[in-house]
């Protein structure tokens, strides 16, 4: 009976990034099953990453950006927000912002935070209000 360590690495073909070569899921990750006591895991990184370290972290950040990579040394553990942060997201580039689109710093008495987490530049939103105002109240 082949172990299920040798089937994964199979699948795996080494270089820099050690690409999966098996299944791909539509988000782009590479997709297996492996079963670690009660729990599944299906993320291909996932799998590589706790067959070689042991470790069970909640998040990993691929650093090389490869979806497709399950080198360990390509991995970090990170909690959901570092990770999403560090993504391509819109989520991810709205919350890098340091200036509004008119160049106003994002920061300190200048920004009303929605209890949801998005920002608004005060400057601007004082001004589009002064404009809207005059434009319906004369």
């Amino acid at each position: 009976m082949i172990k299920r360590e040798t089937l994964f690495w199979s699948h795996v073909e080494f270089g820099d990034c050690w690409q999966w070569t098996a299944h791909v899921g539509t988000n782009g990750y590479g997709r297996t099953e492996v079963q670690f006591g009660d729990r599944k895991e299906t993320y291909a990184h996932r799998v590589a990453y706790r067959l070689l370290t042991r470790a069970e972290p909640k998040e990993l950040d691929h650093l090389c950006r490869n979806r497709l990579c399950v080198n360990p040394d390509h991995l970090e553990p990170v909690t959901r927000r570092v990770n999403a942060l560090r993504g391509e997201s819109i989520f991810a580039h709205h919350a890098r912002q340091t200036h509004c689109h008119n160049g106003h710093l994002l920061e300190g008495a200048n920004v009303y935070r929605y209890p949801s987490g998005r920002r608004e530049c005060r400057t601007c939103s004082k001004a589009y209000k002064a404009d809207w105002h005059r434009a319906h109240h004369g």
